[in-house]
């Protein structure tokens, strides 16, 4: 059985999806299991956003027949498109949807994950559109993370897969040239393919680094009160101990 310590239920933003699953069974301890249900989205913009979050209720009523421990929300234009004081209605709505199970999200997750670690001034690597890394930005910011510099691939959703390790290593190195200073690498894209270059980026630039799928894997198991300690390889953030009572 592969869910004898925990059940996760995951509703990803997108109708296809590459690194998160792919990711998350590198990460998981065992005895933690995955149930996916989508929301729909094909591209990323705002009548998209608009559609997937009125399909979220059916998803989370899927998780919850599926009797997860925890949903998870992925996909940060959910939460950036409409600005951060939206989150707190949509958890609440996903929570009802679902059973009363705790709800996270990846905006929720990330700036925990930087939180944690101290890190309230960041460089801001995104593989997204230049408006979508807008909103990342924006709502970072109005939480009072501060984005010292952004480099932005300006792919569009379906294409970000494609983009090399090599690309995302040289992109990181140059935003941390532009701001040395910076505390953490924050990459929030959950298709960016990243996850091996995470320890890499940690040795080479002495900070931390924060990625979509390690923050929300890390966060799901902080709520629920599993040690992450044992999960290695993939940067500082996984080895540190919270307690999520002191985190929004």
């Amino acid at each position: 059985m592969y869910h004898w310590r925990t059940r996760l239920g995951c509703i990803m933003p997108g109708q296809s999806v590459e690194a998160l699953h792919r990711d998350f069974w590198r990460m998981a301890p065992p005895g933690v299991s995955l149930v996916l249900a989508s929301a729909g989205i094909r591209e990323i913009d705002k009548n998209e956003v608009d559609a997937a979050i009125a399909r979220l209720e059916r998803s989370a009523e899927e998780l919850r027949d599926h009797n997860v421990d925890l949903v998870h929300i992925s996909g940060l234009p959910l939460v950036t498109f409409k600005g951060p004081d939206s989150e707190k209605s949509l958890i609440e709505k996903v929570k009802t949807w679902c059973g009363g199970k705790p709800v996270i999200t990846d905006f929720q997750a990330q700036m925990n994950a930087l939180r944690a670690l101290g890190a309230d001034k960041v460089v801001l690597v995104s593989p997204n559109k230049v408006e979508v890394t807008e909103t990342y930005r924006r709502s970072a910011e109005a939480v009072g993370v501060k984005v010292l510099h952004v480099e932005c691939h300006d792919s569009l959703r379906r294409n970000i897969p494609l983009i090399s390790e090599r690309e995302i290593y040289h992109a990181c190195r140059q935003a941390f040239r532009a701001a040395p200073e910076a505390k953490t690498i924050w990459a929030p894209c959950g298709n960016y393919n990243i996850l091996d270059l995470i320890e890499s980026l940690e040795t080479d630039f002495g900070i931390p680094v924060v990625t979509c799928n390690q923050a929300w894997v890390w966060w799901a198991m902080v709520v629920l009160g599993l040690n992450t300690s044992s999960i290695t390889g993939f940067g500082q953030l996984l080895q540190s101990r919270v307690d999520s009572s002191h985190l929004p």
